[in-house]
């Protein structure tokens, strides 16, 4: 790789970067910064990088898990990209959700509506958003998403994710999308490799793992499509039906190009897709772009995925079909994972 003027300059900005991080965990390490506990055990979902990791599936389905088992969760998140800011947000009281995309954030609204019966908040603070819940519902088990990062509140257990597609994005700002340098590992209780193929071997990710944080159990998750809904005719697409469709797909998240191999996997014949940046706000010139490329391509089908879904308004692309898909995490060592849960559900309160 070239050495630029560019890389050059942005070389010490990284080491200091990478610094402040490791001073500031420290600090809290050493209790000069004070951390705060929650009576209800605290599972946090985080990772090292910048977006497209998989954390909002990875909450989805640990959330479903821990609600078979019977247990009230709440899911702390911190709204990204959502107008609210201050005190804590009521996404989801369990019963009907009240906040908007715009206000929490689409990955809150997301939360809300793929767990029914939690209690999501949106809160920068998550320390005060967990108290706050406490003080005014039942909860058994806290869910923090991403939250790795966030040192001021006590976790029970720390899942880190990694992306094996690119999982040390290029180092520290602003060289790379790294949050925190690599030693970061070392607080991880456990590691859950996302995006992989699981006829690959992923020995030089774990080394680097076990390297910072021994005998830590690493765990494997395939995201997959699992069915879509068209929203104006009621319709459910199953896997098998993906099969010669023609489709128009878009997407504005972390790793687009995933969403649309996924289609493509199955079957579905992409006339075109369209990339927009993570958590983009549509506008009338993006609705327009949409359909007059339909239109062009004679196409009466998009696909599209559930984050986007709760920042669309469907009634500006009249005329079309919007298939909205469901992406299923599954975890390729599941009793692996009960074993983590349970741990977790045998929390005292200290």
């Amino acid at each position: 790789m070239a050495i630029t003027p560019a890389k050059i300059l942005a070389y010490p900005l990284s080491l200091v970067y990478g610094g402040l991080m490791l001073l500031r965990e420290w600090l809290y390490a050493k209790g000069v910064f004070r951390r705060i506990g929650l009576s209800a055990p605290v599972l946090c979902v985080g990772n090292l990088t910048m977006g497209g990791t998989g954390k909002t599936p990875t909450v989805v389905a640990l959330g479903l898990l821990l609600q078979q088992k019977g247990l009230r969760i709440s899911v702390l998140t911190r709204g990204y990209r959502g107008r609210h800011s201050g005190s804590p947000l009521l996404v989801s009281d369990g019963r009907q959700i009240i906040a908007t995309a715009e206000w929490a954030g689409d990955e809150a609204l997301l939360l809300a509506h793929s767990l029914p019966g939690a209690v999501v908040v949106v809160g920068k603070n998550r320390a005060e958003a967990g108290k706050w819940v406490e003080s005014r519902f039942p909860v058994d088990v806290h869910l923090m998403d991403d939250g790795f990062q966030h040192l001021r509140l006590k976790r029970d257990l720390n899942l880190l994710l990694i992306d094996v597609t690119n999982p040390w994005s290029g180092g520290l700002p602003p060289l790379g999308r790294l949050r925190e340098p690599v030693q970061g590992i070392r607080r991880a209780d456990a590691v859950l490799l996302t995006h992989v193929d699981p006829r690959q071997d992923y020995a030089a990710i774990a080394e680097t793992v076990h390297r910072h944080a021994p005998g830590i159990p690493i765990l494997r998750g395939v995201s997959r499509i699992s069915h879509a809904g068209i929203p104006q005719d009621k319709e459910c697409i199953g896997r098998e039906d993906f099969q010669g469709l023609e489709m128009l797909a878009f997407a504005g998240i972390g790793k687009p190009w995933f969403f649309f191999e996924g289609l493509k996997q199955l079957g579905a014949r992409l006339r075109d897709q369209i990339a927009f940046p993570d958590h983009h706000r549509y506008t009338r010139e993006d609705y327009r772009q949409i359909s007059t490329r339909c239109r062009e391509l004679k196409v009466k089908l998009v696909a599209i995925t559930e984050k986007d879904a709760m920042r669309l308004d469907l009634s500006q692309l009249p005329g079309l079909r919007v298939a909205v898909v469901k992406m299923k995490l599954e975890f390729l060592e599941p009793d692996w994972v009960t074993l983590l849960l349970d741990s977790i559900t045998r929390h005292e309160t200290s």
